[in-house]
């Protein structure tokens, strides 16, 4: 029997354990503007429904609905320094504008700001992995936009390459399915990490 079920808050934090590294260094060389910022990952495995068209609302604040959709987050950075709340608030709200639309979010700012709805923030910085109903989401925010970019896709294909690694224990075994997860119940993990 393989382990494998899908994406999972355990991989996305394997993911981001991969990318973290970068991004410190980063921050140290003073590429990007700081070492503080949010990354969400929206679930794939939950497609686009209308019910979801408000949960984040015209002032930003995102509804209970909205976390159905979050798979994992990690905020991170001095919260005395850095208004780490805001940096959390502008990633979902990124998420939200991909999920909605199937684009990164600076791409609907710069190409196609017909599709933007209340709720929906101008900011820059998700990536979108996958097409038709069910895609993975990352968005990032806390530095430089094109740089909240980068971190997003950076995270983006570590979480395709951890789930490559997955994969290899699937191929290898005789299952012919990816088999149920155990349901998951309660708010995405979320670590706070120094980084």
């Amino acid at each position: 029997m393989n382990a494998f079920t899908g994406l999972t808050p355990h991989l996305c934090s394997a993911a981001y354990d991969i990318v973290a590294p970068a991004v410190l260094a980063a921050a140290k060389a003073g590429t990007i503007n700081k070492c503080a910022g949010s990354v969400v990952v929206l679930n794939p495995a939950i497609p686009y429904e209308p019910k979801y068209q408000g949960a984040i609302d015209p002032q930003g604040m995102a509804s209970d609905s909205f976390f159905d959709l979050v798979l994992w987050e990690n905020p991170f950075g001095d919260i005395g320094r850095y208004d780490i709340d805001k940096y959390i608030a502008i990633a979902r709200a990124k998420a939200f504008v991909s999920y909605l639309t199937g684009l990164p979010s600076h791409l609907v700012q710069q190409q196609f700001p017909s599709l933007y709805v209340p709720g929906m923030t101008k900011w820059g910085g998700s990536a979108v992995a996958g097409v038709g109903p069910m895609r993975l989401i990352v968005a990032f925010s806390g530095v430089q936009w094109h740089f909240d970019q980068m971190i997003s896709e950076m995270v983006v294909s570590a979480i395709q390459a951890v789930c490559h690694e997955q994969m290899r224990t699937v191929m290898a075994s005789d299952e012919a399915m990816i088999l149920q997860p155990f349901p998951y119940q309660g708010r995405p993990n979320s670590r706070q990490d120094p980084i």
